[in-house]
């Protein structure tokens, strides 16, 4: 499932079946959250959002916007990167301190989760 171009891809429906004849031996839990991790990269991530990632530090944050949709795209992998499904992502220079955000959002972003949404606006 991971190779092939998802743009067309338009919903959690579709996704879901494609997965489950990928991975048959998956258990119906993990199907249903592989599906929904996949389906908010793929379709929930919208052009504005935040995007969160740990640096080589693991205290310190990058972070940046997600550009102009579509900003999701299909990469034959040809430049180093593992990852062919992927988001233009604008971002910033500076990174967060983990120690200096409140204990909430520290909570909340050690999910287990790879893409989920965070409700503190503040």
């Amino acid at each position: 499932m991971s190779g092939r171009d998802r743009s067309a891809t338009a919903s959690r429906d579709v996704l879901y079946e494609l997965y489950k004849s990928s991975y048959r031996n998956d258990t119906a839990i993990v199907v249903v959250q592989q599906v929904g991790q996949i389906a908010r990269f793929l379709l929930d991530m919208k052009e504005g959002d935040y995007v969160l990632t740990p640096a080589a530090d693991s205290e310190s944050l990058h972070y940046g916007q997600l550009e102009t949709d579509p900003s999701y795209f299909h990469s034959a992998g040809d430049d180093g990167c593992p990852f062919q499904q992927r988001r233009r992502v604008r971002w910033e220079q500076s990174v967060l301190k983990r120690s200096e955000l409140s204990v909430p959002f520290q909570n909340t972003i050690r999910s287990m989760l790879t893409v989920f949404a965070v409700s503190h606006k503040d």
